[in-house]
């Protein structure tokens, strides 16, 4: 993902002087519907998790059982609430205001409402007279979802108006329950591994403890961040490192140096993988594949190793080749997504035919500015880190989330409305430098992060 060299370098320019300031023409607060932020004719995806609330109508949408709404989510220490201000059905349509009020106890990040639907209740009489009650699906929606933005503790959304497609009430109609779903990350934690230089890559092993490189060699930790310690080094500085979670060995090696090592987690050295030698890069973004396969990023190539010897090696897939600076992840069928000139492409598992998902770059929603980063759920939906350390680039530190057809999903990251001042402190939520993602079993995204010249970790859990 970034290199430490990099992440060193920007924490000294940023804490010399040069204070971040958001750019007057920044799109921080991503809050309103998605077509406001995306380009034209943008289709945004399908957010399949959430928590659902529905609103009643009856008497031919004259009569609302209820405009407040609890919702909880298990990470949550108390409820958030949902209110529909001025709900009613007007034209057909039911409009009103939304505003959400954070009583979670967490920061939330990335949240999205979305209406999903309608159940009609309906009459039906026999023909000996007896009334029968049935229920019938109806397709309501929005013309496009709202985004609510990143919302602190104890804080609230902005008030957003709202209007569904059209609803019918016929004679026979007893009730029309309109469904909605709130979905997003909640922000549970931060934690710090070690005092350092910047983060690094990350990996998990078969138990779940969380490995991150830095230059002083590589971290584990539990998934809390408890009992962090110096588990190995690899050469002068390591660079990046990949653990095979079937076998708990580890993958790594210097950030000058031209030569992979697998090593147990005893500190044995178990076999050496070559590389060129004569790169310009170093080789990073490691990735094992379920079957055990080593992936390496060298230069503009991708270079596959199985049991230690090269088996692969790709530049051009499809009509996408691979640039130097850009960024990959490999899928559990081996085809790769990657990012080049801020265009995400996805391949066959042979890799041999591309698919552009997104074009760019760009800073509206569904494209993509400045990547450092990609990595894919199991899912599949894409999660792709964007920055900008040049005060010249319109977009602070965010990661867009795109479905596995490379429609958006959501944006978050960034913790707020507006940022703090000055680089020194952040707030609950708010990412920098981002450098790696992982996904834990239960769909946790852990997040390396440099924050003080120390090794951090973000952790959110999606809702």
């Amino acid at each position: 993902m970034v290199t430490l060299d990099v992440i060193c370098l920007s924490f000294a320019i940023l804490l010399s002087g040069n204070d971040f300031r958001v750019p007057e023409n920044s799109h921080y607060h991503f809050a309103g519907p998605f077509s406001q932020f995306a380009t034209e004719g943008a289709v945004p995806g399908s957010s399949t998790s959430g928590i659902a609330f529905s609103v009643d109508l009856s008497d031919g949408g004259n009569k609302i059982a209820s405009t407040h709404f609890e919702l909880k989510a298990p990470e949550w220490k108390e409820a958030v609430w949902v209110d529909f201000n001025g709900a009613k059905v007007e034209g057909g349509r039911l409009k009103g205001e939304i505003k959400l009020r954070n009583s979670s106890g967490f920061v939330l990040e990335g949240l999205r409402l979305d209406c999903v639907g309608a159940d009609e209740t309906y009459e039906v009489k026999g023909s000996n007279g007896d009334v029968t009650s049935r229920t019938r699906n109806v397709r309501v929606d929005l013309a496009s979802p709202l985004l609510l933005g990143d919302v602190q503790a104890k804080d609230s959304t902005d008030t957003q108006s709202l209007s569904t497609s059209e609803l019918h009430f016929l004679p026979e109609t007893k009730q029309v329950s309109v469904h909605f779903r709130l979905s997003g990350l909640t922000w549970l934690r931060r934690f710090v591994t070690h005092e350092g230089c910047g983060a690094g890559a990350l990996s998990l092993d078969s138990k779940g403890r969380i490995y991150m490189s830095d230059r002083d060699g590589l971290w584990r930790c539990e998934t809390d961040g408890s009992g962090s310690k110096l588990v190995t080094k690899f050469g002068d500085y390591t660079s990046d490192v990949v653990v095979d979670p079937t076998t708990d060995t580890l993958f790594g090696g210097p950030g000058n140096g031209t030569r992979f090592t697998q090593r147990s987690l005893a500190d044995e050295d178990l076999s050496k993988i070559p590389t060129d030698g004569d790169f310009d890069h170093t080789p990073f973004s490691p990735t094992i594949r379920s079957n055990g396969d080593l992936y390496l990023k060298l230069d503009a190539d991708v270079v596959v190793y199985r049991g230690g010897k090269e088996i692969k090696r790709v530049n051009k897939i499809g009509d996408a080749t691979l640039a130097t600076d850009g960024y990959f992840d490999v899928g559990p069928n081996g085809s790769l997504a990657f990012v080049t000139q801020g265009t995400l492409y996805v391949t066959d598992p042979e890799l041999t035919t591309s698919k552009r998902l997104t074009f760019g770059p760009d800073w509206h929603l569904g494209r993509l500015q400045a990547v450092a980063g990609v990595r894919r759920d199991a899912a599949g939906n894409f999660y792709v880190s964007e920055y900008a350390w040049d005060s010249n680039l319109p977009e602070p530190w965010r990661i867009s989330v795109f479905d596995k057809n490379g429609h958006f999903v959501r944006v978050f990251g960034r913790g707020d409305r507006t940022p703090v001042e000055g680089q020194e402190e952040y707030k609950d939520g708010q990412l920098n430098d981002v450098h790696d993602m992982i996904f834990g079993k239960d769909g946790t995204v852990y997040i390396s992060s440099g924050l003080r010249y120390s090794g951090t970790i973000n952790v959110l859990k999606p809702f």
